[in-house]
């Protein structure tokens, strides 16, 4: 026999010594909806032990409604897939497949290699002023010095660029060494 407590959205009826477990709370659920998949994917948590439901829901073209025990995804978390007519969950059908694949655009490219690049620069200096030279705290961030003066460069790019442009700039010389 498998006696719950009030709010206990799926329960695991145990076959060693009976009773069972709880697979989720319903005050610990989580609702994500997928527009390009049009489904809906409910989370419960805090069962018994860490254990978890999640439930897809899918609007099909079919005449039923069906439900798949698809079993444990991973340790403690159990998967439901849940099938309903699209005339019962909404009057949208399904999306369509698609019979051209998405491409990431040039600029994302570019963008991803200069982060990327970026990081590593950080990283590896970082690694190599902790690691090589012995530095701590703020003395491994490398070339340390030059990103501390950024601000102030930009501060006097600004100021350069508004004189030239409002042409105040002084007309003057280099001095010579």
């Amino acid at each position: 026999e498998c006696t719950m407590s009030e709010g206990v959205l799926a329960a695991q009826v145990r076959t060693d010594s009976g009773g069972c477990y709880s697979l989720g709370q319903v005050k610990f659920t989580n609702w994500d909806y997928d527009t390009d998949a049009n489904q809906l994917t409910i989370t419960a948590s805090n069962g018994d032990g860490g254990r978890l439901t999640v439930v897809t829901v899918k609007c099909v073209l079919t005449k039923y409604s069906t439900v798949v025990a698809s079993g444990e995804s991973k340790p403690l978390e159990y998967d439901f897939d849940l099938s309903m007519p699209t005339n019962i969950c909404g009057t949208t059908t399904p999306p369509k497949s698609k019979s051209s694949s998405k491409s990431t655009d040039a600029g994302a490219i570019v963008l991803g290699v200069f982060f990327g690049c970026i990081g590593l620069y950080f990283l590896g200096g970082m690694v190599f002023l902790g690691v090589v030279q012995s530095k701590r705290g703020p003395d491994i961030i490398p070339h340390r010095e030059f990103w501390i003066s950024i601000p102030l460069l930009i501060k006097d790019g600004a100021y350069f660029t508004m004189a030239k442009i409002t042409g105040s700039a002084p007309r003057g010389s280099y001095s010579q060494i």
